[in-house]
């Protein structure tokens, strides 16, 4: 059986048949240079270097038997193992389950993210505006207690200071008053009459 999702048998042979006897299995030696580890199922090329062996054989996808895979037709066979762990193939196809998030959400999200966005830009510039303003005018507003001396500490003050103040412009209710929304709508579906399918 394969990983590709056929049921079909795929067929496995031996890269050097005859070379070794049953007897000699157990005492062979030598070393296996081959591909990288990858995704691809279809794909794997490798040499084996041997002193038992006559000269160097090459192995492809056709000589693998790949983890996950299920041997059959064959009561036994002797292998030696390549990639372990995250390096082999199974592994290397398995990817993170996509997000389920409805077309509703995903335009809700951009539109947050862009007046996220639009409140940095608003905060950054009334920042940027209160210490010009200070700098200037300080001195002629004693009342106010402020300095004119300013520093990059005094901006990030009035960076959190403003953002504080603006804070209001993301609407963090509204995915809880969304999930409400599509709460009492799975109500009124569920207690709807015409909806309901009656069998025969």
């Amino acid at each position: 059986m394969n990983l590709d999702g056929e049921t079909n048998l795929k067929e496995r042979a031996v890269p050097f048949e005859g070379a070794v006897s049953h007897d000699e299995v157990h005492s062979f030696n030598g070393q296996i240079i081959c591909d990288q580890p990858q995704e691809s199922l279809e794909v794997w090329d490798g040499n084996v270097h041997s002193t038992k062996l006559e000269r160097v054989h090459n192995c492809n996808i056709k000589n693998t038997l790949l983890r996950g895979c299920t041997l059959k037709n064959t009561d036994y066979c002797y292998g030696v193992v390549v990639y372990v762990g995250a390096d082999s193939k199974i592994m290397k196809n398995t990817k993170k389950a996509p997000r389920k998030i409805s077309k509703l959400m995903r335009m809700m999200d951009y539109m947050l993210y862009t007046v996220f966005a639009f409140q940095i830009l608003l905060v950054l510039i009334f920042a940027g505006l209160s210490l010009v303003w200070t700098s200037t005018n300080a001195n002629g507003h004693e009342y106010l207690n402020v300095s004119s001396q300013v520093s990059i500490i005094t901006f990030i003050i009035q960076f959190f200071t403003y953002w504080v103040a603006y804070s209001h412009m993301i609407p963090i209710s509204l995915y809880v008053i969304i999930e409400l929304l599509k709460l009492g709508q799975a109500k009124i579906i569920g207690r709807d009459v015409k909806m309901f399918f009656h069998e025969d």
